[in-house]
C-alpha cells in the first residue's frame, strides 16, 4: 500500500532526525541533520501528492491496484503521469541521486550506529518506492529515462569521489551514494 509505505517512511524520517541530532553541540552534525530533514520532508510531500494522485485515479492505494489499472489503460491518464514524476523526485532525494547527494555524505557526523543504520536501510527507501511502482514508471517513459541518467550521473560521480577519500565513513558514504545511484 503506498498510502502506508508514505506513512512508514515518514515516520522513519522523523525518528532518524533525532537520532541524527545526538552530538547537539557539534554545529556540522546539527547543520547536516536539518540539511537531510529539508530533502527529507519535500520527499515526503512528494510522495504524500503521488499516492493522493494515485488513490484518486486508480481507486486503491494498493501496489496491485496500481498495476493492473496501469497495465489494462491503453493511455496513462495525466493526473498518474505527474505521480509518476512525483515518485521520480522522492526518488532521487530520498537516495541522494545527484545533485542531491551531499546531505548523505555530511550525516555522517552522527555517531557511528546511527549512520549506519542510515546506510543499511533508510535511503534504499527510494528504491524501494520506484521498484513497487515500476509498472507506473515504465509507462512513463520521460520520467523513467530521467531517472536512469541521474542515476548514472550519482553512480559516475560518487564512484570517482569515492575512490579520493582518506576516511572509511566518507568512503562509505560515498559507496552506498554509488550504490543507490
Amino acid at each position: 500500500n503506498i498510502g502506508l509505505f508514505t506513512l512508514g517512511i515518514i515516520a522513519t524520517g522523523f525518528s532518524l532526525n533525532k537520532l541524527l541530532k545526538f552530538y547537539n553541540t557539534h554545529p556540522k552534525a546539527i547543520m547536516a541533520a536539518h540539511k537531510k530533514s529539508i530533502f527529507t520532508r519535500t520527499a515526503d510531500l512528494f510522495l504524500v501528492g503521488a499516492s493522493a494522485l494515485i488513490g484518486s485515479h486508480v481507486g486503491s492505494l494498493q501496489f496491485d491496484a496500481l498495476r493492473q489499472f496501469v497495465a489494462h489503460a491503453t493511455e496513462i491518464p495525466f493526473a498518474l503521469q505527474i505521480a509518476a514524476w512525483l515518485i521520480i523526485g522522492a526518488v532521487i532525494l530520498k537516495s541522494a541521486h545527484f545533485p542531491f547527494q551531499g546531505w548523505l555524505i555530511q550525516v555522517m557526523e552522527a555517531p557511528t550506529p546511527v549512520s549506519a543504520l542510515m546506510h543499511a536501510g533508510v535511503v534504499y527507501s527510494g528504491a524501494i518506492i520506484a521498484l513497487r511502482t515500476t509498472s507506473l514508471l515504465v509507462r512513463v517513459s520521460d520520467a523513467l529515462l530521467f531517472l536512469g541518467i541521474m542515476g548514472l550521473a550519482t553512480v559516475v560521480i560518487a564512484s570517482l569521489a569515492m575512490t579520493t577519500q582518506t576516511a572509511v565513513k566518507s568512503m562509505l558514504a560515498w559507496s552506498t551514494t554509488a550504490q543507490l545511484g
